[in-house]
């Protein structure tokens, strides 16, 4: 991990270290009275965690804490605890789930009673309004933040496959200084760092940002981690949502968040968050599996600027109408899921789809071009006018009855409309589900019998065929 706390928040997310809040006065409830200071840091895979810690302030504190717990009914749901204080010029907000009960620590020496409260983070967020500025070599000062200039929103589990193809540069400027009143000096270092292709950008008109891969040395390389930049002014939250789940679906992995960074156009933090990634508890696993794009990409290329240019602008306009965002959590749940299960899942999302596309305005529903109602309407007079007309030709009655079903589908419409949905919405998931099982059936040891092939999904190995099973 680098040690330049300036670099590293340009680069990656609030929590690439410990979060250590010290001489900052903590509210009662949520915390324990007398709390001196908090610890928020991530764990193993990626978990926001937090620990308190402090002097009880009432020694009684213990005792009303287990009398209040043995209240709560077995297996009752607990609301998340909030707290919102300042601490080091910021305003801080934290959701978490807080252990009721602390630890306690006695000692024979010292009176007092020490305590560790333990917790799972859900959000934390901190607002800054000022930043120290070093001008001529003199003592740091205080001056206000400049207005928002970018946004980065920070993400595990990125793209393997090499379709960042943008250049970045990164240089390091040191100098040293020297004062004294014989003589004063100033040497500037050699600057540091690199090149490298690590980014590709995306215009989709009112739209436009850059997915960008966290440099190795800020973040664990085992993450993949990578952040979706916008410039101001930045899309709402929403928008914002909507693309990190078509640029998931595009590159065929589940960019999952971490966090946010508002920053002024000097680089200073003005808003950052810090949020626990929902993957369980196969974090590492997830991030160590392969891309499953289910639109061909060529490696090296513009070419997913280009898809996604064209992708988002419509999906943000069907998002909400055909339910897409729901959609797209079973697909990535059934393409987590293990096998036994995942076509449920995969089914439940074209399902979803299915209703979201018929119940749509713009499309035709239920096998009918318009409702019978809208029909009716707009024919009722022309058609009592031509049933009169007909009525001295034999086949009249038949004829109308041809009219008055005009509103519906033949045949051939209904299925190149079902055709329509089939390779617009439901192959692209078809092909990723596909892909899914592959893959978990390369990882899953082969089954040991015919029945527990068949129970699994899966044909029983060649050499377990029979004459039995032919027919």
């Amino acid at each position: 991990m680098t040690e330049h706390t300036l670099e590293r928040s340009l680069e990656w997310e609030p929590t690439a270290d410990p979060i250590v809040l010290e001489h900052v006065v903590f509210p009662v409830p949520p915390f324990v009275a007398g709390m001196r200071k908090l610890t928020i840091q991530r764990d193993e895979q990626f978990r926001l965690s937090l620990l308190a810690e402090g002097v009880l302030a009432n020694r009684n504190e213990l005792m009303l804490r287990r009398e209040a717990s043995d209240k709560v009914p077995a297996g009752a749901f607990m609301d998340l605890d909030e707290a919102s204080f300042e601490a080091h010029g910021g305003q801080c907000s934290l959701t978490a789930a807080l252990h009721d009960m602390p630890d306690a620590t006695f000692a024979s020496d010292d009176p007092r009673i020490h305590f560790q409260q333990r917790g799972h983070v859900y959000r934390f967020t901190r607002t800054c309004s000022q930043k120290f500025v070093a001008k001529d070599g003199r003592e740091p000062t205080l001056e206000p933040l400049g207005p928002p200039a970018w946004r980065s929103d920070w993400f595990v589990n990125g793209p393997h496959d090499p379709v960042c193809m943008r250049w970045t540069s990164r240089r390091r400027h040191v100098a040293f200084s020297r004062q004294r009143e014989f003589g004063a000096v100033r040497t500037p270092e050699l600057p540091e760092g690199g090149d490298g292709r690590d980014h590709f950008v995306v215009d989709a008109g009112a739209i436009r940002f850059a997915l960008c891969k966290v440099p190795k040395d800020v973040a664990p390389e085992w993450c993949h981690a990578v952040s979706i930049e916008f410039r101001e002014p930045v899309p709402d939250a929403e928008t914002r949502t909507g693309v990190w789940e078509i640029v998931s679906f595009v590159l065929g992995r589940r960019l999952i968040p971490v966090g946010s960074t508002v920053f002024d156009e000097s680089g200073w933090t003005i808003e950052e968050e810090a949020v626990n990634p929902i993957s369980g508890d196969g974090l590492r696993e997830l991030c160590a599996d392969g891309d499953m794009p289910p639109i061909p990409l060529r490696m090296a290329s513009a070419d997913v600027e280009g898809v996604l240019a064209q992708l988002i602008p419509k999906y943000l306009e069907q998002r909400d109408r055909m339910d897409l965002r729901n959609a797209l959590w079973g697909y990535w749940s059934a393409c987590e899921a293990a096998a036994p299960i995942d076509l449920a899942i995969f089914r439940a999302s074209v399902e979803a789809l299915k209703k979201g596309w018929y119940a749509a305005s713009t499309v035709k529903s239920d096998g009918n071009y318009i409702s019978k109602k809208s029909f009716d309407e707009a024919t009722g007079d022309a058609f009592a006018t031509v049933e009169q007309r007909l009525a001295i030709h034999v086949a009249a009655k038949e004829v109308m009855n041809n009219l008055r079903r005009a509103f519906r589908m033949s045949g051939n419409g209904e299925c190149q409309d079902r055709c329509r949905l089939k390779f617009t919405l439901e192959e692209p998931i078809r092909r990723g589900a596909g892909a899914a099982r592959s893959k978990l059936s390369s990882r899953t040891p082969a089954p040991c019998s015919s029945s527990e092939s068949l129970r699994c999904g899966a044909p029983p190995p060649p050499e377990r065929w029979s004459d039995d099973c032919v027919g």
